[in-house]
């Protein structure tokens, strides 16, 4: 087993004396367990001010918000980006990609077990229609599932899933827009500084000038299938999507996608300290300097990634997931909507490593019952350097008809 995306981790703290815990990587116990099993079904987004602090970026979609979240991910979609584009698509405005909703809310459901890693799984959504300019959102969210699992370099481990329901709350009635479920994996820490827990640690990637020249190229000749429909009788089983290749990855576009998607786990100098007294296993001490920083920034410092149990520097989550969307509301066309996405992360991406996105349509048929046009398509995520997948899924798409 392999695994991927670090959430909420952290050293213990001592609330009272302000000093780490003897205990720095607690061991998952029968009792911790069942402390999270009793939280099944329980509704965990009822507190407006923590919504706000630890989970809920984004609280309405509007033309700032919707860009700079597309830009956090490298795409300049001009039906995300460009009003008076948007106005004249069937939409009648902005529409927001689908990976939108982490900003709203981080779809891990991972109560109790304090101290003890948590990684990112994976997420699979039902959208009821797309995300547009307006929507104020609402979520429901409970814990459905926990698990006691064994296997890889983790040993024992913890698996949760949760359900989260995102509303727009916007009009006389609150309308449902999208379900989603997440997978989180807990595992315990590792007991000493540079031990991985998590994954193993590979040669670093270097690029020559050719090889960055060659990944530019494809870049700047990027298309979009964009205002020309793609009729669904135009499509057949076997076509494959343009890929997407994002890297070699950088800081620079980790802190893009936390620009564009926020992230309240973090929070500056006063804002910080209070937030660690409100949950003290959130916090990280650095070895080599000494103060606290959170532990997610283990994305961008080694420093803080190796103590928390990854050899190097790695992407986001959310971030990657969002990646692999991209091949395909990019193939789509403005006219297309997503109505099923399933994505699932499977392996380390560190940075300076290149990541390549790939789609192909595996099935095509006509719901009987509501006589949508769909498309099926896999999902692939593979390093460019040696192919070794890291990442897979399958999307659902309603085309338009050139019989209409």
């Amino acid at each position: 087993m392999r695994f991927c995306n670090m959430i909420v981790v952290g050293n213990l703290m001592d609330e009272s004396t302000d000093t780490l815990e003897e205990d720095l990587a607690p061991e998952i116990t029968d009792e911790m367990i069942e402390e999270a099993r009793d939280l099944i079904g329980t509704e965990m987004r009822t507190n407006e001010e923590e919504l706000r602090r630890r989970c809920f970026w984004n609280t309405e979609l509007n033309l700032d918000n919707i860009r700079q979240f597309a830009w956090g991910y490298g795409d300049d979609n001009p039906l995300y980006t460009d009003r008076e584009y948007a106005k004249g698509t069937k939409w009648g405005g902005l529409k927001a990609p689908p990976g939108f909703l982490f900003s709203v809310d981080r779809i891990a459901i991972g109560p109790k077990l304090p101290g003890v890693q948590g990684i990112y799984g994976g997420t699979r959504w039902e959208f009821e229609r797309p995300l547009l300019e307006g929507d104020q959102f609402k979520v429901r969210a409970v814990p459905t599932k926990v698990e006691k699992k064994e296997g890889g370099r983790a040993g024992e481990f913890v698996l949760q899933e949760g359900k989260v329901e995102f509303f727009d709350k916007s009009g006389k009635e609150d309308e449902l827009i999208c379900t989603a479920w997440g997978t989180v994996l807990r595992i315990p820490r590792p007991k000493s500084h540079g031990e991985s827990s998590v994954s193993q640690d590979r040669e670093s990637v270097y690029w020559t000038k050719d090889e960055l020249k060659s990944i530019e190229n494809e870049l700047l000749n990027e298309t979009r299938r964009g205002a020309e429909p793609r009729f669904w009788e135009n499509v057949s089983v076997g076509d494959e999507l343009e890929r997407r290749v994002k890297g070699p990855l950088g800081i620079t576009d980790v802190i893009c996608w936390y620009a564009g998607c926020g992230t309240p786990l973090y929070h500056a100098h006063e804002l910080g300290v209070k937030e660690r007294k409100r949950h003290p296993a959130d916090a990280y001490r650095r070895e080599d300097l000494g103060f606290i920083e959170h532990p997610a920034m283990g994305h961008i410092d080694p420093e803080v990634s190796a103590g928390i149990g990854v050899p190097r520097a790695y992407d986001v989550a959310g971030q990657r997931i969002t990646w692999m969307h991209h091949p395909v509301t990019d193939w789509m066309g403005d006219d297309a909507m997503i109505t099923e996405l399933d994505t699932k992360i499977s392996g380390m991406n560190y940075i300076g490593e290149a990541t390549v996105c790939t789609g192909k349509v595996t099935d095509k048929y006509i719901n009987e019952d509501t006589q949508e046009h769909l498309v099926e398509i896999d999902l692939q995520q593979t390093h460019m350097k040696d192919g070794e997948q890291i990442g897979e899924g399958s999307a659902t798409v309603q085309l338009p008809t050139s019989s209409k």
